[in-house]
């Protein structure tokens, strides 16, 4: 390996270090910031169904008839990860002027952090008028393509203002001096440079660093889902039943879909009445989520049969069962906000 592709990985190397680390320490304090400039913005035009939460990161939604919930600025929601990002690739430039740079990254940077406000804002607004359900729906989807989108935008910003200006010719970006002691050769032609040793391209190194830390990402990845799969099977397998009604509901807030298998199987051996009409609510209360695999269909048609079976078991429409300690489960439901079905 040449020096100079050494140079090349040890630059790349200390600069994801040092992402990592303004990562690490930096995501709380960005996460509080976003927080307050979120609630503030939507003070300002004139929102009162909002207020800061109990800790700096959340946020108390009051959507009136739709109930009260609350909801918390995630590091994956904050803005310091596009920054930092963006950071990164300004310092990985060519060489040119460093006015123009500061100028590029400022701006760009300045655009990546409004979005993700207006983002957060917007997603808040539609908890406000139309529940959490559809809260989440938007954040998951709308707000998704819309950080894709100014993100990408910014990105395209930052280049256009660093890369060189109309009407310089690509001869004089790509020219190479030429060697003293070769008359008749101009300046820039083929052959002009002198010898040099061939050095190693520093393309697939990169390649190579780029591509052993995605797959990195991709197992740790891998890893968390099965741990938190693993910690959902527990709960759901617990002897009490309201440790599992708390496991479905977790499940649910993670996602009914990417949990389907899970639930369908624990709805299949469960007993308790009242924990099977808790799950087959959650699974209602999610019905927005698109029907992408076979175990969330068959999820779906259990939850509809199970909701109709628990009316008929109640007989005079009364609580379908009782929870522990002689507890109702029209009572649990109704004090967590749920319907009876």
């Amino acid at each position: 390996m040449s020096p100079e592709s050494l140079r090349v990985f040890a630059r790349i190397s200390l600069l994801l270090v040092l992402t990592l680390a303004g990562f690490t320490a930096g995501q709380q304090a960005v996460r509080d910031f976003e927080t307050s400039a979120t609630v503030n913005a939507l003070r300002l035009l004139g929102v009162t169904g909002v207020s800061h939460g109990l800790t700096p990161t959340s946020v108390i939604v009051d959507a009136g008839p739709r109930g009260v919930f609350a909801l918390v600025l995630s590091p994956s929601c904050s803005s310091l990860a596009s920054l930092l990002a963006l950071a990164s690739l300004a310092v990985l430039r060519p060489p040119g002027s460093r006015t123009r740079l500061v100028l590029a990254v400022t701006a760009a940077m300045a655009l990546v952090f409004v979005g993700n406000i207006v983002r957060i804002t917007a997603s808040l607004g539609v908890g406000l008028l139309t529940g959490p359900s559809s809260l989440v729906l938007f954040h998951d989807w709308v707000g998704s393509l819309f950080g894709f989108a100014y993100t990408l935008g910014v990105f395209l910003l930052m280049l256009w203002l660093l890369l060189p200006r109309d009407g310089v010719p690509l001869e004089e970006l790509c020219a190479t001096p030429a060697s003293p002691g070769v008359p008749g050769v101009p300046p820039g032609s083929a052959g002009s440079a002198a010898p040099t040793a061939e050095a190693v391209s520093p393309e697939p190194l990169g390649l190579a660093v780029g591509g052993g830390l995605v797959a990195l990402a991709a197992l740790h990845s891998a890893l968390t889902r099965r741990a938190v799969r693993h910690r959902l099977r527990a709960a759901l397998a617990h002897a009490e039943p309201s440790t599992r009604v708390a496991a479905v509901q977790t499940a649910g807030e993670n996602g009914v879909g990417r949990n389907a298998r899970i639930l369908l199987a624990a709805a299949g051996t469960e007993a308790d009445i009242w924990v099977r009409q808790v799950l087959a609510q959650t699974v209602t209360r999610h019905r927005w989520e698109p029907a992408s695999t076979r175990a969330l269909v068959d999820l779906r048609i259990w939850a509809k049969q199970e909701l109709l079976w628990g009316r008929l078991e109640s007989g005079d429409g009364d609580a379908p069962g009782t929870g522990p300690d002689g507890v109702t489960a029209e009572a649990v439901l109704t004090e967590s906000g749920w319907w009876v079905a």
